[in-house]
């Protein structure tokens, strides 16, 4: 089976000529630095053929990294840039970002100032660019799934996936399961994905994490295989690598073989027209 993460982030440490915005200090989760070959170590060691890589919301809007690594190292990465949608020049820029080979689509997350961007009008533009070029668009909604609702709605094209099923990093255990209930009515719109990623984080309990067997099957019920990416945000991981990936097998063991293998992969292969080629990995399962 091909194991593809759909999101990893890699970062270089903040300094003067390339300074982190000043109001996401304090967002840094992880060492100071993670590199493109430190990603790819811990792939190679848990079996995983390739990833999509993310800049991260504290180091701000900064694509160097992923774009670089894509380049390197075509057959382990592609990458969802990050743009300032709210600067003038927003949507020359994303036009010319999205060329690029090594991005697959954007990023999008409404957090500290970008947080009324879903409602205020900030992206009127923006939505329906995306859909006229088929840019694919990930999002990070932190408490507003509602709000997704009549976008999907009007721009049925638009390929809209959700990051970490749309809970937010404050949300834990039994606080899941109301915002699970708002993405489960959402999973009516063809054109939404989910990303399962960092569900670790989820929960205050360890491995193997009892209370995430529900969660997932839930999302599995509404969403089914074809709209389903596992991934670990592996800098986030309250587990290992190895643990992730075991639960995921476990938890998926009662589908078809193809199944499994569009959740932990195919699928994301399918949705951003991307397969990762490193053959010493491809070969095992």
């Amino acid at each position: 089976m091909r194991m593809i993460d759909a999101q990893i982030h890699i970062w270089e440490s903040d300094r003067a000529d390339r300074p982190w915005p000043a109001d996401r200090q304090g967002w840094l989760h992880g060492p100071p630095t993670v590199t493109a070959e430190d990603m790819i170590a811990e792939m190679d060691k848990a079996g995983v053929a390739g990833a999509i890589l993310i800049p991260p919301s504290f180091e701000g809007d900064y694509n160097d990294l992923v774009i670089d690594a894509a380049t390197r190292y075509p057959d382990r990465f592609r990458a969802l840039g990050r743009l300032w949608l709210a600067a003038s020049d927003a949507p020359a820029q994303l036009l010319n970002l999205t060329r690029a080979w090594q991005v697959l689509g954007t990023r999008v997350t409404f957090t500290g100032p970008m947080r009324t961007w879903l409602t205020d009008g900030t992206l009127d533009w923006f939505w329906p660019m995306a859909a006229e070029h088929n840019i694919r668009v990930s999002v990070y909604p932190f408490g507003q799934l509602e709000a997704l609702e009549p976008i999907l709605r009007q721009y049925p094209t638009l390929k809209l996936s959700i990051d970490h099923l749309g809970i937010g990093t404050e949300v834990r255990d039994k606080g899941i399961w109301p915002v699970l209930e708002q993405l489960v009515r959402l999973a009516r719109y063809p054109n939404l994905a989910v990303k399962a990623t960092c569900l670790p984080a989820l929960v205050t309990e360890p491995y193997p994490f009892p209370s995430l067997k529900r969660v997932l099957r839930t999302v599995l019920d509404a969403y089914g295989a074809q709209r389903v990416f596992w991934g670990s945000d592996l800098t986030r991981l309250t587990c290992s690598y190895a643990e992730l990936i075991r639960f995921f097998d476990e938890e998926l063991a009662d589908l078809s073989r193809a199944d499994a293998a569009l959740v932990m992969g195919e699928a994301a292969a399918q949705w951003y027209g991307w397969t990762p080629y490193p053959p010493k990995l491809v070969s095992k399962g």
